[in-house]
């Protein structure tokens, strides 16, 4: 009996091929599949192109400035209306429309005052910020100052931060008021 059941087993094995992938392929995709292996050199590159290549964050002209130190701050906009301290060493440098947050010689915090960044600006509705950032990462209503707040985490995400995190204030979602940009990588 052991002997019947050991070559039923071994013909079993032997007799067992695997079917080969194209086998249990439809038709169809094996047709795409020759068809995309056929596309010339010109059509792939025109392919490539017709993608959106990823925007780095830090090529807009304000986002630039995260990891840049004071001195380079002053290079580039001159002289600062003003300049505080405060607690914790964090020096504030106010400019027409921009203040900057600078820990340790780092500018890690943007606060928008007039202008724009990543393609947004004060004034904007909250609904024509989304159509430029896409949804939201929350909507709030912040009972405390009294106003709406947007949420948008952009880059890489760790531990529940945002590689850049933007929020905007607005006392009704028609027209945003402040927008507050902060570095959070300076913390990682």
């Amino acid at each position: 009996m052991k002997l019947i059941l050991i070559i039923l087993l071994m013909f079993f094995l032997v007799g067992c091929e695997e079917v080969p992938e194209e086998a249990e392929k439809e038709p169809e995709e094996v047709a795409e599949e020759e068809a995309e292996e056929e596309m010339t050199d010109e059509e792939v590159c025109e392919e490539a192109l017709e993608e959106e290549p990823e925007k780095d964050l830090y090529e807009d002209p304000l986002l630039r400035f995260f990891g840049k130190n004071l001195e380079y701050l002053l290079e580039e906009f001159g002289e600062p209306k003003k300049v505080d301290q405060i607690p914790r060493g964090t020096k504030v440098v106010y400019y027409d429309d921009v203040i900057f947050y600078v820990d340790d010689n780092t500018v890690n915090t943007i606060l928008l005052r007039e202008g724009q960044a990543l393609g947004i600006e004060l004034g904007m509705s909250f609904k024509e910020i989304e159509e430029v950032l896409g949804e939201p990462r929350s909507e709030d209503f912040d009972e405390q100052r009294g106003g709406h707040l947007l949420c948008y985490f952009l880059g890489e995400e760790r531990e529940g931060l945002g590689e850049v995190e933007i929020y905007i204030e607005a006392e009704d979602k028609a027209s945003a008021d402040v927008i507050t940009i902060i570095w959070k990588k300076y913390w990682w």
